[in-house]
């Protein structure tokens, strides 16, 4: 179920009797439009839980920023952690190789087969991890690496996949609109006279 407005202008209510500040009807409208604005793009039920979290810990008014973060700690507990990341990756390799081998097989269309099903591998994988590895050749190039290289591959993945997931909840956590224009032609710059 999506945030309303009135969802909103309730929190925002909450606020100002716990601050116990005297504020105008246009402040309070202000406030709750840009309240709505940064957080219509979270389900309701996530964003009513933030905010009862965060006012049920804090001894002052509730700001926007900390529901914001709670918001964040909520989503990230559905996720799986970096660890959990790299097993499954490294548990995939095996097959990945096992399929790599039977490229060169042209009988029965065996080789086919066996690019297939290593495309399947990949679509399969989250996408913290397709964000990582970029393709299927880099994918087939981890799954020949030495247990030693593995190694230094996992300390790579653990640095870099805290770097995937900023950029994720960036692009998940920014309007629509803002992605657009971000993403649409750059201007170029002229030289004044």
């Amino acid at each position: 179920m999506k945030l309303t407005k009135t969802d909103v202008a309730k929190m925002i209510g909450i606020v100002y009797l716990e601050s116990g500040q005297s504020v105008s009807e246009h402040d309070i409208k202000e406030r709750v439009d840009f309240w709505y604005a940064s957080l219509k793009q979270f389900e309701r039920e996530i964003v009513l839980t933030a905010f009862q979290n965060v006012a049920m810990n804090t001894n002052y008014p509730v700001k926007l920023a900390d529901v914001c973060n709670e918001i964040r700690r909520l989503q990230a507990l559905g996720e799986k952690s970096d660890e959990q990341l790299w097993v499954e990756l490294t548990g995939v390799l095996d097959k990945v190789r096992h399929n790599t081998e039977g490229y060169r097989y042209d009988y029965m269309d065996e080789g086919a087969r066996c690019r297939k099903s290593n495309e399947q591998i990949y679509a399969a994988l989250p996408p913290e991890i397709k964000d990582y590895l970029r393709s299927i050749s880099e994918l087939i190039t981890v799954a020949y690496m030495s247990s030693e290289d593995l190694r230094y591959e996992k300390a790579r993945f653990m640095k870099r996949i805290g770097e995937i997931r900023e950029q994720a909840r960036l692009r998940r956590d920014t309007p629509k609109e803002v992605l657009e224009l971000l993403s649409g032609p750059v201007p170029q710059l002229t030289e004044g006279r």
